[in-house]
């Protein structure tokens, strides 16, 4: 009988089931984890300015830049400075990018759905409240 597993390796093994199931999302729109996180955080924020995305990401500024410059090209986002301060880049989704994400979206809900159909309506319940509570600062 092999022992129980501990959290921390359900925890490893969870994130590498979500990782498999998002890669073959991610895969058909040939975005990288980084690019797809910066377009939903874009998404989320409508606008976002580039000193806020090297934040979001952890990284430098240049880092951030060359990210852009990556997902401007592949005509993902655009690039505006700010009429208030020319030192400030504002960056947004293109229409694209847009119907894009909303499709990964609806791809990735229904992964989630079948990952936890295996859950009963009060076990969902009960982790959600439990990540709420791991995830809360």
């Amino acid at each position: 009988m092999s022992p129980t597993p501990t959290l921390g390796e359900l925890m490893i093994a969870l994130r590498r089931k979500f990782a498999e199931c998002s890669q073959e999302i991610r895969l058909k729109s040939e975005l990288s984890i980084t690019q797809f996180e910066v377009l939903w955080f874009v998404a989320a924020s409508g606008t976002a300015t580039m000193e806020s995305i090297a934040n979001h990401l952890g990284v430098k500024p240049p880092s951030a830049t060359a990210l852009i410059s990556t997902l401007e090209r592949k005509g993902y986002v655009l690039r505006k400075g700010s009429p208030d301060d020319r030192r400030v880049v504002n960056v947004m989704l293109t229409a694209s990018a847009k119907r894009q994400l909303a499709s990964l979206k609806t791809k990735k809900d229904k992964m989630f759905e079948s990952l936890f159909s295996k859950l009963s309506a009060s076990d969902r319940k009960e982790f959600t409240r439990l990540l709420i509570l791991l995830t809360e600062d």
